[in-house]
């Protein structure tokens, strides 16, 4: 049975979450692979009526279809829960009779498509008999099947929306990697395996291949023999004679092989051995390097080894070449563990020309290093080839160089200024001209910038090693200078005979006894490298004497990444791995293994009452060593006397004697706090202010065991990997569990509920004991009491509601140098340096808090990308600021989506991704270097409510003020605190309706969420609190705002034409219902023609049911609307009275025939409206040159604000009514009092024209006798 090749596809249960059924996808493509089968189509379809099978439709490799996949061939639609009763005469007469003329249309619902596709297609259906839905009691008597639906295209292609529409149920496709004919083979066992009533047009069948001559092995031996013993060389027809011989002797491993086969495979191993080199065996791992050069150097470029090369270049005799070839065969191993390809063995190639990687190029399980290949003096043609076939290099596959030439006076010169100013890092220019010898061949800089951005560049010289990460930007270069009294040399000295012996005979492939164990360890430190984690430091103890006088030897503890169980286990498969790659290339090898399973001796209890609240450390029974030494390196495998022979044997329990049982006693006797002597007793204590500035104090431990006690603790943090000690009893509390960490610059803090969900590692306070908690994308496992148990996803939120339970999370501390020789001091240099440290460091990196993905469909979690940290720009009140802004990616491998801080990347569109309050940051981004402080875009939105401050406005103070003093304000300023604004303001409008999900910065208002957002305006947020008061409604339209329209003319260049009127690009102003006892706006409606009854009936329909006890409406031309529109509308029938406003009433008539309706608005402001025009018009500058929905959207949202300030009797902004008290009344217009002529009114007015007539003359009179 042979593998699958490709990649491991789960179903659709399992892709959601769930677990996998009996048969996977994976499963099936591996039983039907390498067995002789291959699929046939049959002219007649194939009917099948059986069981259920064990294999469900969900595991099958299939998804959910969208309207963005793409062109498909083949679909599929699963209709669920179909209530009919299919029996067998109903299966044969109606769908197979139909199925068999490929009359697919004349099936019944829903067993045809719902839409007939254009092109010839032919359709399998499987039919499985269901459970009732959820809806439906389950003692029903109904009948429900599922119906499947394989939809073939013959190899036409339609887009995925069609096919959608072509369906009844759930569109879905198949996906099986880039292996189609092998997952379709897989598929159609897998839909044998289901079972039920079926109509199949492909089967399997088995395909007659020739019969097999010779074994595997007898071909492994001969072409085995062929390349040991065979010529080496062609100059004397060697090989044509050497073939003829051999496959014509008895007995030979080649006999009767084909002549031509021979002669092939001796000049592809001619070949072989005159390119490139390819490397099978190295004996060495990281452990094998020196351990500061490894956790301030190594371990920072390994984490993007799959995006960077990295060159190594400097003193010869330093371990460059043995450093860079430990890298690649690390990275070989991991990437074939990974991929699962066991047909493979850990590789490299080295060579020392570029022409010599023609015949294998390079791929991500065969890493390639150009080893001194002095590329100043290689040829024009090598370095044409190399550009061009670099393409072909699969991509994540690892590139090194080593090269020696560097400037040896340079360093000298650097060096000297280093240690005179106490700075140890270079200038950019310095490095260039540092690493120059090496690059000499490249003449433009932009080439040499293109080089240093795209790999780590180490330099080892005489005085210490120099680092430079990938990266664009012209930065300082660190230097680390070599440990005093020490070789300068990157391989540790316990590894100098073993590189020695393999120089010697590099032939000999025997590991070391460690190998293996350092190769599991190596493996976990580059795949956790990779996926963006941090790695604990080594810690170096230096050579010293012993209390005897004795020189002890320097030690090197490296952090314990994973159990010893488990490192036991991966140990064995390594070991395994090891040996069946060596049968490939050698003969038998003697396996030998150790069991995993440490030998353990059980203890007997002797107080039924005692319980253990952690491990203690297993002590020798051989010897009797210091209490100490016992603590701190507990024996892996110790020797037992009743235990030698047996694996699992126990030893002997004996009876205790009377001393025993008296002490047992005392101890179950004796109170807590008489155990925990000045520590906490069983309540967890309560840590002041003051106590939380100097640590934690939460104990842990409550055991006796038979070395040390009350170790808990210790042993989680050797399980979270930190190589502690037990030298002295517990218990302890946090704050000393982050004294014995605090060397690895890691500490834990206390951790709120809503940020368990978070990865990482978690420390549990539980009454008096420790536990440990690692969650991993998704994977959570306990440790407690040298037990390790899994755990589902929901368990650290389980510990976060326990109100027992205290929660620490590992975070990193502040950093030190571990390996540092000798202590800085003093002077103005040191401080310059710590001060410059300071100001990189002190930026704020933001990232987006999402941790799993928020797509639909989609559950994969996010990491971070370490090669997408961009230098950002935040506004904000007191000035821009610089962060750091941290791009994440999601882990799912039909996804991949890329996550900015508040937004993701679809299709070249920022969709928003965060509601308000998860902006815990207080800043937004509007793009990936530019974002603003909510509180600038608040201050901001405040002072355009209130003042209308236009966007340029803002604009002209911001640079103004802080123009000369930071660089970094842009002249687009204007339109990124637009987008910022309304990106905002949408956000905390769209989250209460739920479409703050679908929000795409730059385009925030849709057509569709414009028109829920409106309507939620009207019936929520524009009506008082309390209805039944609104009795009167005032409308009127306004011209001064417009929106724009979309089908409105554009821009042109050239001159405007003559005699010609411009076709306008606004709409006619908005109609407006204003309540006018409150003065809140009830309605707005944009007017595209003029004002008109049109909009007058639209606006009163959408709101008056609203009000029921409305029953009067007062419009400026309100007699048109009545005759016009108002007495044949129904909706219209409880309003009773239609008025004209007091302003446009006086003259409006001669005489009205509705009485009275002066008195019926006394005490009405029916210049409401006006007033809140004069207010709004002042928004015509900022509003009316917006895209018409953010138009819309922004007037909707100032008048919900309106309304607040009216709640709130903040609107001091709207114009008072003017009444002098000079200006004599006037009676409403439309009813003016009819006067009786009396005679004493006669006489009045009589008397008013005579007294008027004579002032005239008068004033007449003086004006002649004037001139």
């Amino acid at each position: 049975m042979a593998d699958f090749p490709g990649a491991h596809i789960p179903g659709l249960v399992r892709e959601l979450g769930g677990q996998d059924g009996s048969l996977t996808f994976d499963e099936a493509v591996v039983q039907t692979t390498g067995q002789g089968l291959k699929l046939k189509h049959e002219t007649r379809p194939i009917t099948i009526n059986r069981p259920d099978g064990d294999v469900k439709l969900g595991d099958l490799p299939v998804r959910f279809l969208e309207s963005t996949s793409g062109k498909l061939e083949q679909f599929c639609d699963a209709v669920q829960h179909v209530k009919i009763n299919v029996t067998s005469d109903y299966f044969q007469n109606v769908i197979v009779k139909e199925c068999a003329t490929s009359n697919y249309k004349g099936l019944p619902e829903p067993f045809r498509l719902r839409k007939e596709p254009q092109v010839p297609y032919t359709m399998q259906l499987i039919i499985l008999t269901a459970l009732p839905p959820d809806d439906v009691p389950a003692d029903t008597s109904e009948t429900y099947v599922h119906v499947f639906k394989h939809v073939y295209l013959h190899k036409n292609k339609v887009i995925a929306k069609e096919c959608m529409n072509m369906c009844y149920g759930i569109g879905l496709k198949f996906d099986w990697g880039t292996h189609t004919r092998q997952g379709l083979v897989g598929l159609t066992y897998m839909m044998d395996r289901m079972g039920g009533k079926q109509i199949r047009n492909w089967i399997l069948q088995p395909k007659f291949e020739k019969k097999v001559t010779m074994d595997q092995s007898a071909r492994d031996a001969g072409y085995r023999f062929i390349r040991e013993d065979g010529p080496k060389s062609n100059n004397r027809n060697q090989f044509m004679e050497w073939t003829d011989t051999q496959i014509h002797t008895a007995g030979s491993p080649i006999e009767n092989w084909q002549e031509a086969k021979v002669v092939t495979a001796l000049n592809n191993y001619m070949r072989g051995r005159q390119n490139a080199k390819s490397l099978e065996y190295w004996p060495f791992t990281l452990k094998s390097l020196v351990p500061w050069f490894s956790d301030e150097i190594l371990f920072q470029m390994l984490g993007s080894l799959r995006q960077h090369a990295i060159t190594w270049i400097g003193k010869t005799r330093t371990g460059k070449s043995l450093a860079s070839k430990t890298v690649a065969f690390c990275q070989s191993k991991v990437e074939i563990n990974e991929a699962g390809r066991d047909d493979l063995i850990p590789s490299i190639i080295t060579a020392k020309h570029l022409d010599f990687f023609k015949a294998e190029p390079l791929c991500k399980y065969k890493p390639g290093i150009f080893d001194d290949g002095m590329l100043q003096k290689m040829e024009e043609d090598a370095t044409v080839w190399a550009r061009y076939s670099s393409a072909y290099f699969e991509q994540g596959a690892s590139r090194q160089a080593c090269n020696n030439p560097y400037d040896r006076g340079v360093d000298d010169e650097q060096v000297k200024e280093m240690r005179a100013s106490n700075i140890w890092e270079i200038k950019h220019k310095d490095f260039m001209k540092l690493i120059q010898p090496s690059f000499a061949c490249i003449d433009e800089a932009e080439d040499m910038d293109a080089i240093i951005a795209r790999t780590h560049i180490i330099i080892i010289t005489d005085h210490g090693i120099y680092w430079r990460l990938a990266h664009p930007q012209h930065r300082t270069v660190p230097f680390v200078q070599w440990p005093e009294n020490e070789p300068h040399d990157l391989l540790i000295p316990s590894q100098k005979d073993i590189f020695r012996s393999y120089k010697k005979d590099p032939f000999k492939h025997t590991p070391p006894p460690s190998f293996h164990a350092d190769m599991v360890w190596s493996q976990e430190v580059l795949q956790r490298l990779l996926r963006g984690e941090s790695i604990p430091r080594a810690i170096t103890i230096r050579p010293g004497r012993s209390l005897f006088g004795d020189i002890e030897p320097q030690r090197e503890l490296r952090p314990e990444l994973i159990g010893e169980s488990e490192t036991a286990v991966r140990v064995k498969k390594e070991k395994v791995s090891n040996v069946f790659q060596t049968l490939k290339r050698t003969g038998p090898v003697l396996i030998d293994l150790d069991s995993p399973i440490q030998k353990r001796i059980r203890a007997a209890c002797t107080s039924p009452t005692a319980t253990s609240a952690s491990a203690a450390a297993p002590a020798s029974s051989s010897a009797e060593p210091s209490r100490s030494t016992q603590a701190a390196y507990p024996p892996q495998n110790p020797d037992f006397l009743q235990a030698r022979d047996e694996e699992h044997e126990l030893a002997e329990v004996r009876e205790p004697d009377s001393l025993e049982l008296q002490l047992e006693h005392l101890i179950d006797q004796e109170k807590p706090e008489d155990i925990h002597n000045g520590g906490a007793g069983d309540d967890m204590d309560i840590a002041e202010e003051s106590d939380v500035a100097a640590g934690h104090h939460l104990l842990g431990g409550l055991f006796a065991g038979q070395v040390v006690r009350d170790v808990c603790g210790l042993q989680v943090l050797r399980w979270f990997g930190f190589p502690v000690e037990f030298e002295m009893d517990g218990p302890f509390s946090v704050l000393q569990l982050n004294g014995m960490i605090r060397k690895f610059q890691v500490q834990f803090v206390p951790v709120k509920s809503q940020s368990v969900f978070k990865d990482g590692m978690y420390l549990c306070h539980k009454q008096n004991h420790f536990t440990g908690v690692r969650s991993l994308e998704g994977y959570v496992r306990r440790f407690d009491n040298e037990t390790e148990y899994v755990c589902n996803v929901s368990y650290l939120q389980t510990l976060a509601d326990d109100s027992s339970t205290t929660l620490f999370r590992l975070v990193p501390g502040e950093e030190k140098f571990v390996h540092r020789l000798c202590d800085l001091s003093g002077g103005a240099g040191q401080v310059f340096s710590r001060s410059r440290r300071a100001a990189r460091e002190q930026r704020k990196v933001l990232m987006c808090p999402c941790q799993t993905c928020v797509i639909p469909g989609c559950s994969g979690s996010l990491i971070e990308k370490t090669d997408k940290q961009l230098e950002a720009i935040c506004y904000t009140l007191s000035g821009p600021v610089e962060v750091i802004h941290q791009s994440k990616q999601c882990t799912a491998r039909n996804c991949r989506a890329t996550y900015g801080y508040n937004f993701r990347w679809e299709e070249g569109k920022k969709i928003n991704v965060l509601s308000i309050k998860d902006f815990a940051d207080g800043m937004l981004f509007v793009n990936a270097k530019k974002g603003f402080s909510l509180q600038y875009l608040q201050y901001h939105e405040e002072l355009v409510f209130r003042g209308h401050l236009s966007t340029r406005a803002i604009e002209h103070a911001y640079n103004e003020v802080f123009g000369d003093e930071d660089d970094q304000v842009v002249t687009a300023l204007r339109k990124l605190h637009q987008t910022a604004m309304f990106y905002h303001v949408a956000l905390q409008e769209f989250e209460v309706l739920g479409l703050h999900m679908t929000l795409v910065l730059d385009d925030e208002v849709t057509d569709k969420a414009l028109d829920i957002y409106s309507a939620y305006c009207h019936a929520t947020l524009f009506p008082p609190s309390s209805r039944s008061k609104v009795k009167c409604l005032v409308g009127d339209g306004h011209l001064a705002l417009r929106a724009r329209c979309e089908d409105g003319p554009c821009k042109r260049a050239g001159r405007p034409r003559k005699n010609t009127q411009p076709i306008g690009k606004h709409s006619n102003g908005w109609f407006m219902c204003c309540d006018p006892t409150s003065g809140r706006i009830v309605s707005l409606m944009v007017m595209h023609e003029p004002e008109c009854n049109e909009y007058v009936t639209k606006s009163l329909e959408s709101i008056l049911w609203l009000y029921p006890k409305c029953t009067c409406f007062v419009y400026d031309r309100a007699c048109s609307f009545v005759n016009k529109s108002a007495r044949t509308n129904e909706a219209f029938e409880q309003i009773q009275d239609y008025i004209v406003d007091w302003f446009h009433a006086y003259g409006h008539a001669k005489d009205c025939h509705r009485k009275r309706l002066g008195r019926i608005i006394q005490g009405v402001n029916t210049s409401i409206c006006e007033q809140v025009f004069a207010w709004f018009r002042h928004f015509s500058t900022n509003f009316n040159e917006l895209r018409g929905n953010r138009h819309r959207f922004i007037i909707l949202y100032m008048a919900k604000r309106h309304n607040q300030a009216i709640e709130n009797n903040t609107a001091v902004y709207l114009r008072p009514i003017a009444h002098p008290a000079s200006v004599r009344s006037t009676p409403y217009g439309c009813s003016k009092k009819q006067v009786k002529k009396s005679k004493t009114n006669v006489k009045k007015v009589i008397s008013r024209k005579t007294s008027k007539g004579k002032y005239n003359r008068g004033i007449m009179k003086r004006v002649s006798m004037k001139k």
